[in-house]
């Protein structure tokens, strides 16, 4: 018996979705490196100039201090890796004619749909996450806000969470909850193009450490993307990412760093509605 048209449709995507993240992991192959320190480090100040240097003047000047300092401390001190995120971080938001700084108007719709959390972080050893990244799938929806808007906030919260220098040391975790997930939704609305970009919005060209990402609740088609993908990674990215269907296994490996609300295991009362006023405030203080 031959297999249903949609089989074969689903199946076909997900060779093209695979295919593309591999491609450009093999690009980014720093992804599987470990994160050792980087001997002969340069004075802070010295080294701002040196990246500089490296990107030309044109490209040097287009980027903040505070910025190329999260390089530096994405690339634990080396000067020409810190110099590559930049300029590949420039590349693509040239590319795709975003600003070097995302701000809140650029975001709104997108942060107000609660599509993104952005959870806190508490007193916790070096080596676990500094704050985490929530994506409740559940809430993505094309006809409120496009992809790339969502991917665009995404960033924005990243750009936010990584001013902090704790956050550049010990990094972030990513949770994407896809319980109540309206799949065929969400396989409509997630396109190759959408998913290219989300990688290359990140993988290689945005200074954050990633110490670990949940799937909670994944779809098949996730599972399918996410083995098709994982034996081009090391063993030790590998081990960072994690998949269940039981919220109390996110809680206790994630419990003992982040703040977690109720709904993901923990106990803490989380108000994503005043944690958006708080960004559109600031917004306004800044002006």
């Amino acid at each position: 018996e031959s297999p249903p048209l949609h089989s074969i449709v689903c199946l076909f995507a997900l060779r093209m979705w695979a295919e593309n993240v591999v491609g450009i992991l093999s690009e980014h192959p720093q992804i599987n490196e470990d994160d050792e320190k980087v001997k002969g480090r340069v004075v802070d100040e010295d080294a701002l100039l040196e990246i500089r240097r490296l990107l030309g003047q044109e490209k040097g000047l287009a980027l903040s201090d505070s910025f190329l300092r999260k390089c530096l401390v994405y690339q634990n001190g080396c000067v020409q890796r810190a110099s590559g995120t930049a300029e590949r971080f420039i590349a693509f938001r040239r590319a795709e004619r975003w600003p070097f700084r995302l701000m809140v108007w650029d975001v709104d719709v997108a942060l107000r749909t609660g599509l993104h959390w952005l959870l806190p972080g508490v007193a916790a050893s070096d080596a676990l996450p500094a704050v985490c990244l929530v994506f409740n799938m559940a809430a993505l929806d094309p006809s409120r806000c496009s992809i790339q808007q969502y991917q665009k906030l995404t960033l924005f919260l990243m750009e936010c969470a990584t001013d902090a220098l704790a956050v550049q040391q010990r990094g972030v975790a990513l949770l994407a909850d896809f319980r109540e997930l309206n799949v065929g939704r969400f396989r409509r609305a997630l396109g190759v193009e959408d998913i290219k970009r989300g990688l290359r919005c990140w993988v290689g060209s945005f200074p954050c450490r990633v110490r670990r990402i949940w799937l909670l609740g994944a779809p098949t088609v996730v599972r399918w993307l996410i083995a098709a993908v994982s034996n081009f990674l090391s063993a030790k990215v590998r081990q960072r990412i994690r998949m269940t269907e039981n919220v109390k296994d996110v809680a206790e490996d994630l419990g003992l760093c982040i703040n977690l609300p109720t709904s993901l295991g923990g106990e803490s009362h989380f108000d994503w509605d005043a944690e958006v006023q708080k960004y559109l405030t600031a917004s306004k203080v800044s002006l």
